[in-house]
């Protein structure tokens, strides 16, 4: 089953690019755009914003479409904390 990044991913690989090239870009790293584009990262702060706005760019689309969650409320729905067993 494709991921909603895996899904990203492989629109950016069919235009011939990828995370690598927007993290040049951009000035941010490899990881970053990667947890930007799989959800792993939910902010919706400038550089954030700045990388899904790039990528919505290329792909002729817009970052509320790529990431649903950014048509809600101001504030991304919270991650659920793990407690620790102990």
């Amino acid at each position: 089953m494709l991921t909603h990044g895996m899904l990203i991913t492989n629109r950016l690989r069919e235009t011939g690019k990828n995370g690598a090239d927007f993290a040049k870009e951009l000035g941010v790293t490899r990881a970053y755009v990667y947890q930007i584009i799989h959800g792993h990262n939910l902010s919706v702060g400038p550089s954030a914003m700045n990388l899904r706005e790039a990528i919505a760019e290329h792909l002729k689309t817009s970052a509320e479409e790529l990431w649903p969650f950014l048509k809600g409320p101001k504030n991304p729905p919270q991650r659920r904390k793990l407690h620790s067993r102990g």
